[in-house]
C-alpha cells in the first residue's frame, strides 16, 4: 500500500540521519578534552550498555502497550536529547546523563523499528528492505566520516552540533509515519478491493 511505502521512505531517510553522527571519530578525543580521562570514558560505555540490556525488556512491554510508531517517536526523540546533552556536556556527570538517555533510546528502539518495518513490508520484501535499511545506515556512518575528517577534524563541538542537527531532522521525521499496516491486511484490502471491482464490472456488463 501507498501508506506503508510512504512509511519505509520515511524511516530511510529518519536511518540515514542517525547514521550522520559526525562526532563519532573523535568522540573518546572529544571527551579528553572536556576532562575526561580513559578510563571515566570506559567507566561511561559500561555504564550505557548495562542500563540499555536492563530496559530492553521494560521497553519491549511499552512498546507492544503504546505501540511501535509511538516508541519509535519518543525514542527518537530522546536520541536526539541525547546528542545535545552530549554537545553541551563539559564534565563527567554531564557524559553521564547522556550515556544513560542515550540507552534508554537504544533499549527502545531495539527490535521495534525493525518489527515496525516487517510491519510495512511483509515477509515477500522483507530481505530486500532490511538489506537497503543496512546499507542506508551505513552510508550515513561514511558520510559522516568523511564529512568529519574533511571539515571538522579540529572543531569537535561543531562536529557535535552538526549531529544535533542531523538527529533532531530523523526525530521530526518520524513524526510524518503512520501507524504501519500489516501486509497481510494490506494485502486481504487489495484482494478485497480487487473482488468488488470485479463484481461491479459484472454487473455492468
Amino acid at each position: 500500500m501507498v501508506r506503508n511505502r510512504r512509511n519505509v521512505a520515511l524511516l530511510f531517510a529518519v536511518y540515514f540521519l542517525q547514521g550522520l553522527c559526525f562526532y563519532s571519530p573523535v568522540a573518546t578525543l572529544y571527551r579528553l578534552e572536556a576532562g575526561l580521562t580513559l578510563f571515566q570514558t570506559g567507566l561511561l560505555e559500561s555504564i550505557s550498555l548495562a542500563a540499555m540490556l536492563l530496559l530492553e525488556i521494560p521497553w519491549g512491554r511499552a512498546a507492544d502497550r503504546i505501540g511501535h510508531r509511538r516508541t519509535l517517536v519518543i525514542c527518537s526523540a530522546l536520541f536526539a536529547l541525547s546528542k545535545v546533552v552530549f554537545w553541551k556536556a563539559r564534565a563527567f556527570p554531564d557524559f553521564l546523563a547522556e550515556r544513560l538517555i542515550l540507552a534508554v533510546a537504544l533499549a527502545g528502539l531495539s527490535g521495534c523499528d525493525s518489527a515496525y518495518l516487517f510491519a510495512c513490508v511483509g515477509e515477500k520484501e522483507s530481505q530486500r528492505i532490511f538489506g537497503l535499511w543496512n546499507a542506508v545506515q551505513t552510508a550515513g556512518l561514511l558520510v559522516a566520516g568523511m564529512s568529519a575528517s574533511l571539515f571538522l577534524s579540529e572543531h569537535y563541538r561543531r562536529g557535535a552540533l552538526w549531529t544535533v542537527l542531523s538527529y533532531s531532522a530523523a526525530a521530526l521525521l518520524t513524526l510524518c509515519v503512520f501507524s504501519a499496516v500489516p501486509q497481510a491486511a494490506a494485502e486481504s484490502a487489495s484482494a478485497a478491493e480487487s473482488t468488488e471491482a470485479k463484481i461491479v464490472f459484472l454487473s455492468c456488463m
